[in-house]
């Protein structure tokens, strides 16, 4: 079966370009491409018609590729956004990647070349943009499928601590769930229970799975409410359990009948074994239930792992094609360009390559990640690798993602940069990175003994590309960032344990 085409708006105030690169677009992938010389023009047609992706010229009369960006956003979302210009000052790049761009690529000379480019950044961004849509309905059907049951769903970790609780089990005891999530599961049972409840929640815990376990519930206003219980563990891909889930059916009223059943009749003693054998029925369903919920939360990890992966592959895709470029290049400057773009590239791959391989799919560790960062840095920056004496003291600091990425990023400019200048003539050196959690945040520091920077240098508004982008990322990280020329060179970095949402 063939696959649809991809829808593409492409904007360019010159019909010239616009024909040359609907055909060669057309040409080098499934495309189906709609023009537009302006973009007031672009913006009615997507009134109208739903684009996967709009390619879009930066200097255009009435409305540049900036603010056309902009409007898009506000108005319809995020919509795969590629800026497809001849102009590359650092600060145009800088501006659309604030306003939300997902990829900046300069015109060339060879149009053939520069549009099979163009092509392959078009289906990333709409892959990308089409995983995340998929990640999210992911996310909200489980999310229903939890909040929705009639049954009373519970999810502890292996330490016991409540991470999830329904609304039916809130109508059970009582209780909301701000109450107990993150609170010992003990809240839940009565004190004369807990020494017995206590070697059956190990169990659980070691692997044995409950079918029907009766376990009392301690609800909100003292009263006591027996529960019929099933329960699974949610392993991860190594086979570590992570968590359990339990859901149970309400069953005091059922024991206080069988409590009574020495003086109902045989007629009362039938009805109870119908009603155990519907509730048999019932367990069976739910245990249904439950295998799907398992299921779909294995199936979110696989998900989550291949996005991570298929991330990393395509930006090394993409440091391979200026590895390429770098050979048909002879000017210096180009190929020190080239080089420092390779490496921020790589930092960026490098965040998904740790996510890809860790057992925690929410954070990635620091120490393993710089110390893979700064020993490649070393081995492409240096003169001579040996003379460079790399020491890493980072104490149990790790990152998400969003954070993660931009601190790459930081990192890599500032040793990078280090390599560059502060070891003239081949000199030997040390680099010194260390970073410590503190009750608000992380610190960082990136320290060399080398021939430091030059006296009276506003670095912080100096035409370097890299410095540049350092203050640009520390803000997005909402962090800060000081100097210390005290023996050598050494950059500080604080980054704050929570960020604030920004509009």
């Amino acid at each position: 079966m063939m696959t649809a085409a991809i829808r593409v708006l492409y904007v360019d105030d010159e019909p010239t370009v616009l024909d040359v690169g609907r055909i060669l677009l057309e040409q080098s992938g499934n495309f189906s491409i709609a023009t537009a010389e302006s973009a007031p023009a672009a913006l009615e047609l997507l009134k109208n018609e739903h684009f996967d992706a709009i390619v879009s010229d930066f200097e255009m009369p009435g409305m540049d590729g900036i603010r056309f960006l902009v409007e898009v956003r506000t108005r319809f979302g995020p919509v795969p956004f590629i800026m497809f210009t001849g102009k590359g000052e650092k600060e145009e790049v800088i501006q659309a990647i604030n306003n939300g761009t997902d990829f900046y690529l300069e015109k060339g000379d060879d149009p053939e070349i520069q549009f099979v480019d163009l092509s392959h950044k078009i289906k990333q961004a709409v892959s990308r943009r089409r995983a995340d849509e998929a990640l999210r309905e992911t996310n909200e059907y489980l999310n229903n499928l939890f909040d929705y049951a009639n049954a009373p769903i519970i999810v502890w970790d292996p330490e016991f601590v409540i991470t999830r609780f329904n609304p039916a089990f809130e109508e059970l005891t009582l209780r909301s769930k701000q109450e107990v999530i993150g609170k010992p599961l003990n809240i839940l049972f009565p004190k004369e229970s807990e020494d017995s409840l206590r070697n059956l929640f190990k169990k659980a815990l070691e692997g044995e799975r409950w079918e029907t376990v009766e376990i009392p519930i301690l609800t909100k206003d003292g009263s006591v409410r027996i529960v019929l219980w099933n329960s699974a563990n949610v392993l991860d891909p190594e086979g570590r359990i992570v968590s359990t889930i339990a859901q149970g059916i309400d069953i005091t009223e059922r024991k206080r009948a069988e409590e009574a059943l020495q003086t109902l009749t045989r007629e009362l003693e039938s009805r109870v074994r119908q009603r155990t054998s519907e509730l048999e029925q019932e367990i069976v369903q739910r245990k249904t239930a439950e295998e799907i919920v398992t299921k779909s939360l294995l199936e979110k990890e696989v998900m989550l792992r291949e996005i991570h992966h298929r991330v990393k592959n395509n930006l090394q895709i993409i440091t391979s094609l200026i590895r390429l470029q770098k050979q048909q290049i002879t000017d210096a400057g180009t190929i020190d360009a080239l080089l420092d773009s390779e490496s921020r590239i790589r930092s960026m791959a490098l965040v998904h390559e740790k996510l890809y391989r860790s057992a925690d799919l929410a954070s990635i560790d620091l120490t393993d990640y710089t110390r893979t960062l700064a020993t490649h840095l070393i081995t492409t920056y240096a003169t001579d690798p040996k003379k460079i004496r790399l020491v890493i003291d980072i104490k149990e600091v790790s990152l998400d993602i969003n954070r993660a990425t931009p601190v790459g990023l930081i990192m890599n400019e500032l040793i990078s940069n280090t390599l560059t200048h502060a070891f003239p003539e081949g000199r030997s050196g040390e680099i010194t990175i260390t970073g410590r959690r503190t009750p608000d945040g992380i610190m960082l520091s990136v320290q060399d003994n080398g021939v430091g920077m030059p006296e009276g240098l506003d670095w912080r508004n100096a035409p370097s590309l890299g410095l540049h982008l350092i203050i640009t990322l520390i803000r997005q990280v909402q962090g800060s960032i000081e100097l210390n020329r005290a023996g050598g060179t050494a950059f500080e970095m604080f980054i704050p344990s929570a960020m604030e949402k920004t509009s």
